[in-house]
């Protein structure tokens, strides 16, 4: 199969799913048996700051990225005619970061997550898996973006970076999408759904304003308390249906609100009871409200 058949504006690499279940040093699943090869996709979401208190991160500001990358790979493959595959964007066994890396499209850098030289690490990946041969394979591209710089790992609030890796216990971005009971995790949290704290001080996401349409900030993606007051788990997923973080669910959402309004000084402790009091059955959610309580008399 040609690799020039596949039409993309960004970059894409292809590796040989042998190789890259080599370097792992695993299986892969029976259903993938007859797969020979993996072609990876890369979009850059925008790297544009926007100002305020109570915003997601960058990769949650427009639609869903889940469903737009699919939609941009059915485009960027359809001359191939492929018949036997599958479009995987975050939710596979397949190691996305290390796939990208195989395909020559970055380095992973020390805040753990893939750096394109061009678009930096604000970029979403996409994967096919497919039982094509193809005429030419990529290779991973040598050197080290970071080299001595530890901008990420001092800026990082709760020390979830380390020369040893990331340590997804202290990380906000993992905690915030969780039931986490953490409670003094969440202390620093500045970002409503994930964190771009690693991301903002890193000199590869400083040299050009881009990204797609898309993936630019909609008026969904600004919460109110509000409104999620009157709001309940099927009304919340009806209406972020088309966002990233619709996936979570309500009551994670409202946790994260409250803790960044605690964090601010920014709400009463009459607001904080009522959400307790409606959802007192989750003894997660109840407790940490009980901490904010307590956090919000200091």
């Amino acid at each position: 199969m040609k690799r020039e058949l596949i039409k993309s504006s960004y970059p894409f690499g292809i590796i040989e799913y042998q190789k890259y279940l080599e370097y792992i040093n695993q299986k892969g699943p029976k259903k993938y048996k007859d797969m020979k090869s993996l072609i990876v996709f890369i979009y850059p979401f925008s790297n544009t700051l926007v100002k305020g208190k109570y915003l997601p991160a960058k990769f949650a500001y427009g639609k869903d990225y889940h469903q737009e990358v699919k939609e941009l790979i059915e485009d960027a493959i359809k001359d191939l005619k492929l018949t036997n595959y599958e479009i995987k964007v975050d939710v596979s066994s397949l190691k996305e970061k290390t796939c990208a890396y195989l395909a020559g499209l970055g380095l992973i850098g020390k805040n753990s997550l893939l750096i394109n030289e061009k678009y930096g690490s604000y970029i979403a990946i996409g994967i096919v898996i497919t039982d094509e041969v193809f005429n030419e394979y990529d290779r991973p591209i040598e050197g080290d973006y970071c080299k001595d710089c530890n901008r990420c790992i001092k800026a990082c609030p709760n020390k979830a970076l380390s020369s040893d890796g990331l340590d997804k216990k202290k990380c906000l971005s993992y905690l915030n999408q969780s039931k986490s009971t953490d409670y003094l995790f969440f202390d620093k949290m500045k970002y409503l759904y994930g964190c771009d704290i690693c991301q903002d001080v890193c000199p590869y996401n400083k040299i050009e304003d881009y990204g797609l349409d898309s993936f630019l900030i909609d008026e969904e993606a600004y919460l109110s308390l509000e409104e999620l007051k009157s709001m309940d788990e099927k009304e919340y997923l009806e209406k972020y249906q088309d966002k990233t973080f619709n996936w979570i669910g309500y009551l994670p959402m409202v946790r994260n609100l409250l803790v960044l309004k605690v964090n601010n000084k920014d709400i009463t402790k009459k607001e904080l009871e009522f959400f307790q009091e409606k959802h007192k059955s989750e003894k997660w959610f109840y407790d940490h409200i009980e901490y904010l309580k307590e956090k919000l008399d200091e």
